[in-house]
């Protein structure tokens, strides 16, 4: 599967429970899309900053990577993939 660098910024609503942070919903250049599957979780450290990434899949953007910025509080889009 081929992915395409986005990097760019999203509006998410997520549901907390149990310590987790469960991606719901987002919107990206004024479309909405509900995450259907989260595939996986993990935390990357750039310097001091940790950065939470997930895997999923949303209507209408098929496998992605989404993650949350915790120091600057901003959600992006990553990758999204290049085959339908």
């Amino acid at each position: 599967m081929s992915y395409e660098r986005m990097d760019e910024p999203i509006e998410m609503i997520v549901h907390f429970a149990s310590k987790k942070v469960i991606p719901l919903r987002f919107l990206w250049r004024n479309l909405p899309h509900k995450v259907q599957t989260v595939r996986g979780r993990w935390v990357t450290l750039e310097g001091r900053q940790k950065c939470y990434h997930w895997a999923i899949v949303a209507d209408g953007v098929g496998s992605c990577e989404i993650s949350l910025d915790i120091e600057q509080m901003l959600w992006q889009i990553n990758t999204v993939s290049t085959e339908s």
